[in-house]
């Protein structure tokens, strides 16, 4: 089982069903895969056709980096930097600078 993990993570299937007699402890092990299908009554289909969060999983191999589509990709994330006190702000230069030589 420790075997079929390892190949399962290297080619991080879109759909991975674990039908075996401890499915969740299995699972648990598993890291590569778009949507993971724990136990004999927990079918593929299922989650394509109204169980799962949506069908756009990441095709294979992609699942090592990314996840099911989401919203995520598009927000726009922004970032905000506001001080009000200069000598706070200049020795946080001075920190970064030094820092970073």
């Amino acid at each position: 089982m420790e075997e079929a993990i390892k190949i399962s993570d290297v080619i991080g299937p879109e759909h991975l069903e674990i039908q075996t007699k401890d499915a969740m402890a299995v699972a648990k092990k598993c890291n590569n895969y778009g949507a993971v299908f724990v136990g004999a009554v927990s079918a593929e289909v299922l989650g394509d056709y109204g169980a799962g969060p949506n069908n756009v999983l990441p095709t294979p191999g992609t699942s090592k980096y990314t996840g099911v589509l989401s919203v995520v990709p598009f927000l726009r994330i922004r970032t905000w930097i506001h001080t009000t006190d200069k000598g706070a702000a200049q020795e946080l230069v001075v920190m970064l600078c030094i820092l970073r030589a």
